[in-house]
């Protein structure tokens, strides 16, 4: 998109886009301050094309891709994941919301544990048992 906008340094840019994208959470954020920095430089419909681009792209990054991924790589439902990183994002900010996805899981993990331990155990078959010993009278 740099590219075909004529913004100059367009390759640079989306190198430095796609290292800082790893960064779960806060990598497009970070991405996009120079980019929006250096796209109006060369034309502002240039900057407001890369600030609203960058926008929607960072909105279907955290709301749709992260919740699927960390949800198969956790094995929790994607509305979990989205839930408890919007909690904690909102409650303990970025780094919050970058420990919420495995605190999620290890609470997924103990609570399946303790229903496990409550449930009412069913009778085991006995049928392999050895006879009981009937009492003799001797």
């Amino acid at each position: 998109m740099l590219l075909a906008l004529g913004v100059p340094y367009a390759l640079a840019l989306g190198l430095l886009v796609a290292v800082l994208d790893l960064i779960p959470l806060a990598g497009a954020t970070l991405a996009a301050i120079p980019v929006s920095v250096v796209a109006p430089l060369h034309a502002t419909t240039a900057g407001i094309i890369v600030a609203v681009f960058f926008i929607v792209y960072q909105q279907l990054e955290t709301q749709i891709l992260q919740p699927v991924v960390y949800g198969r790589t956790v094995q929790l439902s994607p509305l979990a994941v989205l839930v408890s990183i919007l909690d904690q994002r909102g409650a303990r900010g970025v780094l919050g919301a970058r420990g919420a996805v495995p605190v999620a899981g290890s609470l997924q993990v103990l609570l399946r544990g303790w229903l496990a331990h409550r449930r009412p155990r069913t009778p085991r078959s006995d049928r392999h048992a050895a006879p009981a010993a009937s009492p003799s009278l001797g």
